[in-house]
This record gives structure tokens, sequence and C-alpha cells, in this order.
């Protein structure tokens, strides 16, 4: 994980049965990330404005 990292996400927290996490700087890091992360893992083209909430609201300090 990045020593820089302020900020940590959890794909589970979506209610994914998936272990991928990540570290990063900023909230706006983590977004560019999911979006990456849910078209490759998940399938998923895009992200939605509901998803993209949520994954804001899953963002952790730390």
């Amino acid at each position: 994980m990045d020593e820089r990292a302020r900020v940590r996400f959890e794909c589970r927290s979506l209610g994914n049965a998936c272990e991928w996490a990540l570290a990063a700087r900023t909230t706006e890091d983590v977004l560019e990330r999911v979006r990456d992360h849910m078209r490759c893992a998940h399938a998923q083209p895009e992200l939605p404005a509901d998803l993209a909430r949520q994954v804001r609201a899953s963002v952790r300090s730390g």
C-alpha cells in the first residue's frame, strides 16, 4: 500500500464478495481506481452516480 495514503477503500464495503482493496491519497484517486476495478473485475462499464456516492461513503481515513 502507498505510504502516502490518506484514505482506504474495500470493494466488499459495497456488498461485493470481493477482497480488492486500495489505499490512495484522495477520495478522487479512489474513485478513479474503483472505476477501473469495476470495469475489469465486475464487468461494469461505468460507475453510476449512486454507486459513486456509496464509494465516497465507504472511503475511510488512514
